[in-house]
């Protein structure tokens, strides 16, 4: 960062230079060579640098990148600019960085997916013997059947919260399950 002048001194620099302009505006009806010469060099002092950098700026500067700008902005036509961070850097880097981190998101869904598909696919995988007791009536069977239905809705709620659109998750071996247990 280049150092500047105190406030008051760039508003009396300011002031100046408004004055002078005020001069020329009550004399612009006038077209002699005088008049014209001052005109150009307010114009030509006004497209070079309006240079508001502290007396000892290129001392204070330590980087040799902003000490190179200021020597050259002080040439005549004001060349090249200064910001504070390289935007168009700072933009890529924010867009790299975003990128990694809806990256990280989709494996972390992905993964959590799987790992619900698992639990779900190990909830659905009974003993044979289980088998035998839902197909007889009575109240086993039913408290069976009512905790695998609210497993199930369990799965599917957070299946459907998790990933957003629409997919279908209704897998063949999904299907055989809710077939079994009269469910679909």
């Amino acid at each position: 960062m280049i150092p500047t002048r105190a406030t008051p001194h760039c508003v009396e620099k300011i002031m100046k230079m408004y004055n002078y302009w005020r001069n020329l505006q009550k004399s612009a009806c006038r077209r002699s060579e005088t008049q014209e010469e001052n005109e150009r060099n307010f114009i030509s002092d006004l497209n070079n640098l309006f240079d508001i950098a502290h007396a000892n700026a290129l001392e204070i500067l330590k980087i040799e990148e902003d000490r190179k700008f200021l020597l050259s902005q002080r040439e005549p036509g004001r060349r090249g600019c200064l910001m504070g961070i390289d935007m168009k850097l700072a933009k890529r880097e924010e867009r790299v960085l975003l990128r990694v981190i809806e990256q990280e998101n989709r494996r972390a869904k992905v993964h959590h997916s799987l790992e619900i598909d698992d639990n779900f696919m190990d909830s659905s995988e009974e003993p044979s013997g289980t088998e035998d007791i839902s197909d007889q009536p009575g109240p086993s069977s039913n408290i069976a059947q009512s905790s695998l239905e609210e497993n199930i809705n369990t799965q599917i709620e957070l299946r459907m919260g998790i990933v957003s659109g629409r997919k279908c998750f209704l897998t063949p071996k999904i299907m055989d399950v809710l077939d079994r247990f009269h469910i679909s």
